[in-house]
């Protein structure tokens, strides 16, 4: 019942990992340990349960449930209201997995609830003093190291809408693990509010550039490197892209899920099976 995760040395008895272990995706072992004598006739055994629990390091960094976020306000929005509230989830135990945020860059405008991820509003949105503006939050884990990453959110004012914008806010992709490199993930689409002719090129702002790379004039998510995708490793990637032309930008988030290939052989948790039987 060891799943593959431990051996034992059958003259010494230590019980070893016999694979690096993961406490979010099992965080404890229960198994039984064989204990026989050498007998040739009438052999003896004996059993003792073995409990192993699976303590937690911070392996994790948080994940974002939605980046980037859009937000479209009023002029007239009063100071101290939502706009909008970020999450970021740990899987990580106690402080390990406990979330704060922090505005990475400061704006004057806006604050955010260091607790709660609520971003309100500071001081009044003048369409005179306030241009469209991205914010970056930061989400941290209270580790020791801790561990970080970062998000976006969009703030347009209602009557400024920025002359770029996605089809979709969010894209969503299945590909298989193992998928040869070249082959196609998803392509995003930017247009212009008002075509002026201007071009409009992608950026990938974040996510994995080992495994995946952008065109910037297509918009097309590739697979760079076939051998880092692996569904036992990493199920879902998340990704945020840019498109900007020479006077705006917009971002848009996409969300990729590996499906899972029979690509792992059986594997004993023991090189060799011994036993004996009486003759006749």
């Amino acid at each position: 019942d060891t799943q593959g995760a431990f051996t034992i040395n059958r003259t010494t008895g230590n019980i070893e990992t016999a694979k690096a272990l993961d406490r979010e995706f099992k965080h404890q072992y229960v198994f039984r340990a064989l204990a026989t004598d050498c007998s040739i006739y009438g052999q003896k055994s004996a059993t003792a349960k073995v409990i192993v629990h699976i303590d937690d390091v911070n392996d994790n960094e948080p994940i974002f449930a939605i980046n980037p976020i859009q937000v479209l306000v009023s002029p007239q929005i009063s100071v101290n209201t939502t706009i909008a509230t970020v999450y970021a989830s740990d899987p990580d135990l106690n402080l390990n997995g406990t979330v704060v945020y922090s505005l990475v860059k400061t704006d004057p405008h806006f604050y955010i609830n260091r607790e709660t991820g609520k971003i309100k509003v500071n001081k009044v949105l003048s369409s005179i003093t306030f241009t469209n503006t991205v914010l970056t939050v930061e989400a941290s884990d209270l580790g020791t190291p801790a561990k970080t990453s970062t998000g976006l959110v969009t703030v347009t004012l209602e009557g400024l809408e920025r002359d770029v914008y996605f089809l979709q806010s969010i894209y969503e992709a299945i590909i298989q693990e193992n998928s040869e490199p070249g082959s196609s993930v998803v392509t995003v689409e930017a247009r212009h509010h008002n075509p002026n002719g201007d071009a409009i090129f992608y950026s990938l702002i974040s996510g994995d550039k080992e495994t995946f790379m952008l065109n910037s004039d297509t918009g097309e998510l590739t697979v760079r490197e076939s051998l880092l995708l692996d569904a036992e490793a990493n199920k879902k990637i998340n990704f945020v892209i840019a498109a900007m032309s020479s006077t705006s930008v917009a971002y848009c988030g996409v969300s990729v899920l590996i499906q899972d290939e029979n690509d792992n052989v059986p594997v004993f948790d023991r090189d060799h099976h011994i036993t004996s039987v009486l003759e006749g």
